[in-house]
C-alpha cells in the first residue's frame, strides 16, 4: 500500500511531468473507425428512463409516468425493439423444412468482461440438455461481453463462444500500455491516461473480430434477418448520453445486399459490425473508446447491465396481440436472461482487495481496526466498480420484474459468489491434471502472468463452473427441442 506521502510525491512528479517542456501531450482526439455516416442506418438512440413531473410544470399528467411502462412506443429503442419482434407467425407460418423453428422467445446477455467465460459454458450446458441446440431466438441482445457472445449466440454456435473464452494469456484480447495493475504503477498508470486516454487497446479483439466476422459469419445473420430474427447490442454515446442500439443483423443484410454491386459499402457495413462489437465492450479507462461516424461510444454497461430497458415491456405487447389474433398461442414464449457477473460489489478493506483465506472467502479485519491509506486512483477505480454495480443490479431487477406470468416466462441465472469455491481441473498449459477452486486458479494467474484484466485460467475455471451450472437444465426444460 502507498503512503500518503509518496502518493503525493507520485503527483507532483506527475504535474511536473505534464507542465514541461509540452513533451507530454494529453489525447484529445482519436480518429473514426468508420467513415461519418457509414453506420447511420443500424443505429437507434434512446432508452433514458423517465423523470416523475415536476410540480413546477403544471398539474400531473394522467398516465405519463405509466406511459412508460406499459406503452414501447413511448421511446425510440422501444418502437425499434417491437419492430424486431414483429408479427407472431403461425407455427406453420414458423416452420422451415429441415430447420428447428423460430422461438418466440428472446435472450439477453450482459456484461461482465472477462466472467462471460461463465456464460459461454452455460450456453454450451443449455445447448446439450436441449439435444444439441439453442433455441432460435426471434430476438438476440447483449450488452458488452454479452455483445461480444451475441453473435454466436443468435446462430447457436456455442463451440464458438467457448473456444472464445479459452485464452491462453490475457495478449490475445488486450494490449496493455501500462504492465500490471493500476495499484502497482499508478504514476506510470496516471501518464498513460494522460498521453493515451486509456491503459491498454483492443487492438487484438479488434483482429480477432475481424477474424470471426467474416464473409460466412455475415451471411448467416442476414440469412437468420430474412426469417424475421433480430440481433441487438448497445453502447452508450458519449455525446448525448443516451443508449445506442445497434441491429447487426440489418448490419449483415446490408452486407450481403452490397457484396456485388458496391462492395466498399459491404466493407463499411463489416466494419459498423465490428466497431459495435468493440464499442459495447470499451470500458473507460481499460482501453480507449471506439469513433464510429465521428461520435465517441463506449461500454454499454455505463448505462444498462443487460438492454433491457422496454425489451420486457415491447415483448408484453407483442404477445398481447398474438394472443388478441389467436396466433400460436400454444408456442413457448420465454424471456431468457443469462447475467455474466455476480452483481454482487467485492469486499475491500480500505481501497484494496481484502486477504481472502484458501477457500476464496474475503477475511475482513475485526472491527475498530484502523483505515489504510488511500490514492485517488484506487478511490477512482472503487467509484467505477460501485457506480456500475448499481446500473447492473437494475438493469437485472427491470428484466425479471416487468413481466407477468400470464404472458410470458423468465428464466434467469447469474454467476453466483460461491463459483470461487468450485473445484475442477482444467484443460491448460502446464496445468496438468490437479482440481483447484476457481479462486486458486486466479491467485496462480496472478503469481505467473499477472494480468490487467483477463485471467486465462480462472476463465478456463468459469466454463467448467458454467457447464454444470443446474440452471442450464431448467432453461432447456422450459423451452424443449
Amino acid at each position: 500500500m502507498r503512503n500518503t506521502g509518496s502518493a503525493l510525491a507520485g503527483l507532483a512528479t506527475l504535474s511536473l511531468a505534464l507542465a514541461g517542456c509540452g513533451k507530454v501531450d494529453p489525447v484529445h482526439h482519436l480518429p473514426p473507425q468508420v467513415a461519418p455516416g457509414g453506420c447511420d442506418e443500424i443505429i437507434t438512440f434512446g432508452a433514458r428512463l423517465p423523470l416523475p413531473q415536476s410540480s413546477l410544470e403544471g398539474p400531473p399528467q394522467p398516465g405519463a409516468e405509466e406511459a412508460w411502462q406499459t406503452d414501447p412506443r413511448s421511446d425510440p429503442v422501444g418502437l425499434k425493439l417491437l419492430d424486431a419482434l414483429g408479427q407472431t407467425p403461425t407455427y406453420e407460418e414458423s416452420m422451415v423444412p429441415g430447420q428447428q423453428a423460430v422461438s418466440e422467445s428472446v435472450l439477453i446477455l450482459s456484461g461482465g468482461s472477462q466472467q462471460g467465460a461463465f456464460g459461454a459454458g452455460f450456453m454450451s450446458a443449455w445447448e446439450q440438455h436441449r439435444g444439441g441446440s439453442l433455441p432460435r431466438f426471434k430476438l438476440v441482445t447483449g450488452i458488452s461481453t454479452g455483445a461480444l457472445q451475441a453473435t454466436f449466440a443468435f446462430l447457436g454456435d456455442t463451440k464458438t463462444i467457448v473456444e472464445e473464452y479459452s485464452i491462453t494469456s490475457e495478449k490475445e484480447l488486450l494490449k496493455p500500455l501500462v504492465p500490471g495493475k493500476f495499484e502497482q504503477k499508478p504514476i506510470r498508470a496516471a501518464l498513460s491516461l494522460t498521453t493515451e486516454g486509456t491503459i491498454a487497446r483492443l487492438e487484438p479483439l479488434r483482429e480477432e473480430l475481424k477474424r470471426l466476422i467474416n464473409q460466412a459469419t455475415l451471411e448467416k445473420v442476414a440469412a437468420e434477418k430474412a426469417q424475421g430474427r433480430t440481433l441487438l447490442v448497445g453502447a452508450v454515446e458519449m455525446g448525448s448520453g443516451e443508449m445506442a442500439v445497434f441491429d447487426l443483423t440489418k448490419a449483415a443484410a446490408l452486407y450481403v445486399e452490397n457484396l456485388t454491386s458496391n462492395p466498399d459499402r459491404a466493407k463499411q457495413m463489416r466494419g459498423c459490425y465490428i466497431e459495435a462489437l468493440l464499442a459495447s465492450s470499451s470500458v473507460p479507462m481499460s482501453a480507449d473508446p471506439v469513433f464510429i461516424d465521428n461520435r465517441l461510444y463506449i461500454d454499454g454497461g455505463a448505462r444498462f447491465g443487460v438492454l433491457v430497458d422496454l425489451t420486457a415491456n415491447a415483448f408484453k405487447q407483442k404477445v398481447a396481440e398474438a394472443k388478441a389474433l389467436e396466433r400460436a398461442a400454444d408456442v413457448p414464449r420465454n424471456l431468457f436472461l443469462i447475467v455474466n457477473a455476480t452483481l454482487e460489489v467485492p469486499a475491500f478493506c480500505g481501497l484494496s482487495k481484502c486477504p481472502v483465506g484458501a477457500d476464496g472467502k474475503p477475511e475482513t479485519p475485526p472491527p475498530g481496526t484502523p483505515h489504510p491509506k488511500w490514492t485517488f486512483l484506487q478511490l477512482a477505480q472503487r467509484t467505477v466498480s460501485v457506480m456500475t454495480n448499481q446500473a447492473y443490479r437494475s438493469s437485472v431487477f427491470i428484466a425479471d420484474q416487468q413481466h407477468g406470468t400470464e404472458e410470458f416466462d423468465t428464466s434467469f441465472v447469474r454467476l453466483e459468489p460461491e463459483h470461487l469455491r468450485y473445484e475442477t481441473a482444467i484443460d491448460f498449459p502446464g496445468a496438468g491434471q490437479e482440481e483447484k477452486i476457481c479462486y486458486q486458479w486466479q491467485r496462480d494467474d496472478e503469481a505467473i502472468d499477472n494480468p490487467k484484466e483477463f485471467f486465462p485460467r480462472y476463465m478456463r475455471c468459469l466454463i467448467a463452473y458454467g457447464k454444470q451450472h443446474p440452471e442450464a437444465a431448467k432453461f432447456a426444460a422450459a423451452e424443449p427441442r
